[in-house]
């Protein structure tokens, strides 16, 4: 098989975008609730509520973002002129989220949350769906969505150091950690932005069909593949929204830690997440990406049944099990959408119609479902189990976190392993649907 291979510096800029993807994510989820309820001032409940609707309703715009991607035709291509105008939509909405002042109203928060998660959808997308295209190679693909993870690493590094340095320089202000990533993001995201488009052309796609949103969704979820790769991807970021949710209770309460140590810990968990990128990229190469997505899962389930039995007052053996989880977690992230490429590539060779980016979208859409569910749920059940966060460490929580952080995600990552378990697309299959397309257009 003819192989299109991309230079490392090339796939470098042109996942630059990644850098803003989890460093915007992971503020959104762990500093801005509390920074608007404490800081600006707002109702809890109020903050909780906005932030919950608008992310529903974001799920319920990826669809018809990736829909309107598939029927893009410019002189310069689908995704590259929705990844440049992602820059300034994300831009003007996180200026707006991170740098409000005391004051602020709840519109004002509503508005700045409609504005970022839309820009956010266009930059997550666009530059999935281009990746999707840049090579018809199922090992190539592996090779730049692992770029692409560890991009999207190194980022999450750099806005998790950020609040840090910036208590340090405001003297304990509470808001200047926030205002801090904003700053930093409002920077990276233009720039990272123009050095990706700047970084490659975008061949211009044939003409479409018309097919109506409703008609291709279903059309597409009964593909074969799609609903196993959707159900591996929900599975998976069920277990992680799980895990983030419930672990920081589980290892200051019952195991004892320090939050310095716990921390530590997280940081040593990304760290492995960067290193591990590259390995299950080569892994993927080696044995496909379906079966190296069923040990990945299946590396991260053993971790966590590790870190589930973990003994109190072991922080070396807590820092193994999630170096173990964060090694082998890239694998979540990699290759669903090398395989939803494949899927894709797969059904444009079969029937003419390329549907990358809606497809896309469902799988954007899966993780984002499952993250609110998860961490929503997990609060849910916590209360209803009776648990108090003010007592974390009582005796009598002890199963029930080691089951809600360990167990029960581990379930989870099995689930997935057992949904890809006979993944319909392989290497040596799409190379043969590569052949018959070939063959039937030359009339042989």
């Amino acid at each position: 098989m003819h192989r299109e291979r991309i230079g490392r510096v090339g796939l470098i800029a042109f996942c630059a975008p990644a850098l803003a993807v989890k460093a915007i994510g992971m503020p959104m989820s762990i500093y801005l609730p509390e920074f608007y309820s404490r800081a600006i001032g707002l109702d809890v409940a109020q903050v909780g509520l906005a932030f919950m609707c608008v992310r529903i309703l974001d799920m319920m715009l990826d669809p018809m973002i990736g829909v309107a991607m598939d029927r893009t035709r410019t002189r310069h291509g689908r995704f590259r002129p929705w990844l440049a105008a992602s820059a300034p939509v994300l831009t003007a909405g996180i200026a707006l989220l991170f740098l409000a002042r005391p004051g602020a109203s709840l519109a004002y928060l509503w508005l700045s949350l409609m504005l970022t998660f839309a820009g956010y959808s266009m930059i997550t997308l666009a530059g999935l769906s281009w990746a999707a295209g840049l090579s018809a190679d199922p090992r190539e693909r592996a090779r730049i969505f692992t770029y692409w993870q560890i991009l999207t690493t190194i980022g999450q590094l750099g806005v998790l150091a950020t609040p840090a340095m910036a208590a340090r320089v405001s003297q304990g202000d509470a808001a200047a950690g926030v205002h801090a990533m904003g700053y930093l993001l409002i920077v990276i995201i233009p720039v990272c932005v123009l050095i990706a488009v700047l970084s490659r052309k975008e061949a211009r796609a044939p003409d479409a069909p018309r097919v109506k949103a409703r008609g291709a969704l279903l059309k597409l979820l009964g593909r074969p593949g799609v609903a196993r790769l959707l159900t591996a991807d929900f599975a998976m970021g069920l277990a992680i929204g799980l895990v983030t949710s419930v672990m920081l209770f589980f290892m200051v309460g019952q195991l004892h830690l320090t939050r310095e140590a716990a921390a530590l810990i997280t940081m040593l968990n990304l760290a492995a997440t960067l290193a591990g990128a590259p390995f299950i990229g080569w892994l993927a190469a080696r044995l496909g990406t379906g079966r190296a997505l069923v040990w990945g899962a299946l590396g991260c389930a053993g971790g966590l049944v590790l870190a589930a039995g973990a003994p109190a007052d072991a922080p070396l053996y807590v820092a193994f099990t999630s170096i173990l989880v964060g090694f082998c977690t890239p694998a979540m992230y990699i290759l669903p959408r090398a395989m939803m490429a494949d899927v894709s590539d797969a059904g444009r060779r079969l029937t003419g119609e390329d549907h990358t980016a809606l497809l896309m979208s469902l799988l954007h859409g899966s993780m984002k479902l499952a993250f609110a569910l998860s961490v929503g749920g997990s609060l849910i059940l916590l209360d209803a189990a009776g648990f108090d966060a003010n007592d974390a460490g009582a005796p009598e929580h002890e199963m029930l976190l080691r089951i809600m952080g360990g167990f029960l995600p581990a379930a989870l990552f099995v689930i997935a392993a057992l949904a890809v378990w006979r993944y319909p697309y392989r290497v040596d299959r799409l190379s043969e649907i590569r052949a018959a397309k070939l063959t039937a257009s030359s009339g042989v």
